[in-house]
């Protein structure tokens, strides 16, 4: 999938801290572009 911000570059799946008001709540899957490092988290919804 192409970064959507930048055009330039395809997103790569990687591990990332998710923080939250400062406080890091864990690393989550997410796509990261290697370019202009624009983050998008995957996750599902607990019932």
């Amino acid at each position: 999938m192409e970064c959507y911000k930048c055009e330039k570059a395809n997103f790569i799946k990687k591990k990332v801290d998710f923080i939250q008001l400062g406080v890091s709540l864990g690393k989550f899957d997410a796509l990261v572009c290697p370019l202009c490092d624009e983050t998008i988290f995957e996750g599902q919804q607990a019932n």
